[in-house]
C-alpha cells in the first residue's frame, strides 16, 4: 500500500518569483541607515523604513506581494487591510545571527533579501511555528488548506 501525506493544517511559505532590483539610491540609503545592536547582529534604529520616500518603489513592491499573498493563496476579501505595521533592516557579518523571534501581533511576516546573491549563498533563514498561524478570525472568500482552522 503507498502512503498518501495530506496538507493538513500547513504554514505557508513563500518564496517570490518576482525579485526587485534595488537602485544604487535605494542601496545607498540602507546602506547609510543609522544601526543599533540586536542579539547576534546589528538592526536599523529606524523600524518603519519603508515609511520612507526613499524607499516608497521598495514599499510598493512588498505591498504587491502582499495583496497577492492575502487575495490569491489566503482568499481574504476585500473588507480586510492587511498592510506593513513595522520594517527595519538586519545586517549580519562574520560569525553574527539573526535571533530566534517572534511576530505575535503579524498576521504575514516577509523578509527580502539586498544580498545579489550571486554566490547562491544567502544566509539560512528559520521557522519556527508554535501557534495557531493566526490569532484572529478572518471571513474567507473561499477555504483551501492555507487559511482553514
Amino acid at each position: 500500500m503507498k502512503s498518501t501525506v495530506y496538507p493538513t493544517f500547513p504554514y505557508p511559505v513563500i518564496v517570490c518569483g518576482d525579485k526587485y532590483a534595488f537602485t544604487k539610491a535605494e542601496r545607498d540609503f540602507i546602506a547609510g541607515l543609522e544601526m543599533i545592536d540586536n542579539s547576534g547582529n546589528t538592526m536599523s534604529k529606524d523600524d518603519r523604513i519603508l515609511d520612507r520616500d526613499e524607499l516608497s518603489a521598495v514599499r510598493a513592491f512588498i505591498d504587491q506581494q502582499i495583496l497577492a499573498f492575502k487575495k490569491g493563496l489566503l482568499r481574504i476579501g476585500d473588507d480586510v487591510e492587511i498592510y506593513v505595521t513595522q520594517s527595519w533592516a538586519n545586517r549580519a557579518g562574520p560569525n553574527e545571527y539573526h535571533p530566534r523571534h517572534k511576530h505575535p501581533n503579524s498576521v504575514i511576516s516577509g523578509v527580502m533579501y539586498l544580498d545579489d546573491n550571486s554566490d547562491e549563498k544567502l544566509p539560512p533563514i528559520r521557522f519556527h511555528r508554535t501557534l495557531e498561524m493566526f490569532p484572529l478570525d478572518f471571513v474567507y472568500e473561499e477555504l483551501n488548506e492555507f487559511n482553514a482552522s
